[in-house]
């Protein structure tokens, strides 16, 4: 028994990330069976293989994307194992893992604070176990916040106890930035795009969750901006400019679009724009057809669910951050600097490389998957299966395109792109870089003249 723990505990201190990826795919795997069930069902059938997975992945990564709409698939123990999966997937399964051992008095070891710091996409373990707590007493102190607040509309429009469950299904939806809903009309938020209370709870859950756990640590010890760290401030001025820049791109373009805003009130063409431009970087829930959207909204979109959240968040994409820093390297470097600096600050180059490593790994990804199913799917609009496919990498669940109406293939390229979206690209790219630099050349060449542009 010894040896098998030890065997364990020198498995996950030398390969983190490989069993943060195994940890992830045994719980969709376990959610794919639940969801199979007839129990799970409405139609009290099997639900086939594909599609059980694709949820139990969309729900795990927290994504959004689905098959079809979650309320009149599932019943309400489906469902209850789908909030389950976001609940996982947006804390971390290592986070509930710790809590637990935590509560049992259980001594934790450095491999598994290593485990646990690469589920949450850090690169340090230093003061894990009090970052832990903060993540579970803000998590489940928003989320009852979130829960009480939307009761408050749910209750007298559904009753006390579908309203309740309601409450809680979206509530930890928003924060843990997945996207589903459970309202029955398989339209996502349409019904309510007139609801500015509702919205607004939701765009709140959904920023605070996006913003990531490193950046509560910082606030909650700081209490003052200025005092902030200079990733903090980067990610809030970032995140800020992200969304403001997104409200006023929808409103310009989608002002007079009779199938998005066009026809709704200033005040809710006003709150339709900043709703999309939340939800778009990071949740996915959708107050209109996305697929209506104009061409630019689309190409405006995918930028923007490329992007996403922050690191060590429940958002996806390449993170506010990882963009942060190229754009200002690129300005930088256009200026004729050799060094990358922000207020005040130099960043490391080993940052920055890793910054277009991302970029333009997750952007090889995206390209590669929307050109297979472009041609698997010859009748969808290009633009429509690009903008899908940043939405599956991105974590964010929108789509321009109906899913269920994809082939089996194109449909597992998705559940791929959820999966590598939500472990972080970087995450996994991680391991592969630290053994190459053990591996560095003995022997140093010429250095070569090259021409660049």
């Amino acid at each position: 028994m010894k040896e098998k723990e030890s065997f364990f505990h020198n498995f996950i201190s030398h390969n983190p990330i490989i069993a943060v990826v195994l940890g992830f795919a045994l719980i969709i795997l376990t959610g794919s069976f639940l969801l199979m069930l007839p129990l799970s069902n409405r139609s009290g059938e099997w639900l086939d293989p594909l599609s059980a997975l694709f949820t139990a992945t969309s729900a795990t990564c927290v994504t959004g994307l689905t098959v079809g709409d979650p309320y009149t698939m599932f019943t309400s123990f489906g469902q209850a194992i789908i909030l389950l999966m976001i609940q996982i997937g947006g804390l971390g399964f290592m986070s509930l893992a710790m809590i637990l051992m935590i509560a049992l008095r259980k001594a934790i070891s450095f491999g598994e604070r290593m485990l646990l710091s690469s589920s949450l996409g850090l690169s340090s373990a230093g003061g894990i176990l009090a970052l832990v707590r903060l993540i579970v007493i803000c998590t489940f102190s928003f989320e009852g916040i979130g829960t009480l607040l939307l009761s408050f509309y749910f209750i007298p429009e559904y009753g006390v106890l579908s309203g309740i469950w309601k409450s809680i299904f979206h509530s930890i939806s928003a924060f843990c930035n997945a996207g589903f809903d459970i309202l029955g009309n398989g339209d996502s938020l349409t019904a309510l795009q007139s609801n500015g209370y509702v919205l607004s709870i939701l765009m709140v859950l959904t920023v605070i969750g996006g913003l990531g756990f490193v950046v509560w640590q910082d606030l909650y010890r700081q209490k003052r901006l200025r005092t902030l760290s200079l990733y903090s401030k980067m990610v809030l001025i970032t995140s800020a400019f992200l969304l403001l820049f997104g409200t006023v791109f929808y409103l310009a373009v989608e002002w007079n679009n009779p199938q998005t805003i066009g026809n709704l009130s200033v005040g809710d063409k006003i709150l339709n724009a900043a709703f999309s431009s939340v939800t778009m970087r990071t949740v996915g829930f959708a107050a209109f057809d996305m697929a209506h959207f104009t061409e630019a909204s689309k190409v405006i979109s995918s930028l923007l669910m490329f992007i996403g959240g922050s690191s060590g968040s429940t958002a996806g994409g390449i993170k506010t951050v990882t963009f942060a820093i190229l754009m200002v390297a690129t300005i930088q470097i256009a200026c004729g600097r050799n060094k990358i600096q922000i207020r005040g600050r130099s960043i490391d180059q080993n940052d920055v490389h890793r910054a277009m490593s991302l970029f333009f790994i997750a952007g090889a990804l995206v390209l590669s998957c929307t050109i297979a199913i472009s041609l698997l799917c010859p009748e969808a609009p290009l633009l429509n299966i690009l903008f899908t496919c940043v939405s599956a990498l991105g974590t964010v669940g929108c789509s321009a395109y109906n899913i269920a109406a994809m082939s089996g293939i194109c449909q597992i390229l998705l559940i791929l792109l959820m999966f590598l979206g939500r472990l972080g690209i970087l995450s996994i790219t991680l391991g592969i870089m630290v053994r190459l630099s053990r591996n560095k050349d003995k022997v140093s060449y010429p250095k070569a003249n090259i021409l660049i542009g």
